[in-house]
């Protein structure tokens, strides 16, 4: 698991590598004399997004969550062409936790995670745990898709997932 303060350490590294590229990409190295406006203008912005991700991490200390990689995977059990046994156990429009599922926020995860708690995923954004699977252990996680085969398309990723342990629920 990273902390906090690691993942924004990690992307003000990302930004002044950027930096470092974009001066090492220049083939000559006279060029890098030519614009000393150019370097002490990245100087100055690298100044700038320090002391923001300065302030970020200051802004973030007090939140409480913690943040992982999982393993996703996608299922559809509403889509007509679902398989039972594959997309879903028992009667396809109800969760584990007794809700109706929900594609867009219903996602299945490990038993570690409490139903109700909303989870942020990348490139999905919030979710809320409604459903278990078979499958799902902790460290994974099975979005809920309006289609079969969007759920088929997604197939196996690794995610950036966050869990706040205050409620947001």
């Amino acid at each position: 698991m990273m902390t906090k303060r690691e993942l924004l350490l990690m992307m003000l590294l990302l930004v002044f590598a950027a930096a470092v590229l974009h001066l090492a990409n220049n083939e000559n190295k006279h060029v890098v004399a030519d614009h000393r406006e150019q370097v002490a203008a990245l100087q100055a912005e690298i100044e700038e997004l320090t002391m923001s991700v300065e302030n970020l991490m200051a802004a973030v200390e007090p939140m409480d969550f913690e943040i992982y990689t999982w393993t996703a995977t996608a299922y559809a059990p509403l889509d007509p062409d679902a398989v039972e046994g594959v997309c879903y156990s028992g009667d396809p429009n109800i969760t584990a936790s007794g809700r109706g599922i929900r594609p867009g926020i219903t996602v299945a995860a490990g038993p570690s995670i409490p139903f109700g708690t909303w989870i942020w995923i990348e490139g999905f954004g919030w979710r809320c745990v409604e459903d278990r699977g078979s499958a799902i252990k902790d460290g994974h996680v099975d979005i809920a898709m309006i289609s079969r085969q969007n759920a088929l398309d997604f197939g196996r990723q690794e995610v950036l997932v966050i869990i706040p342990k205050s409620p947001l629920n």
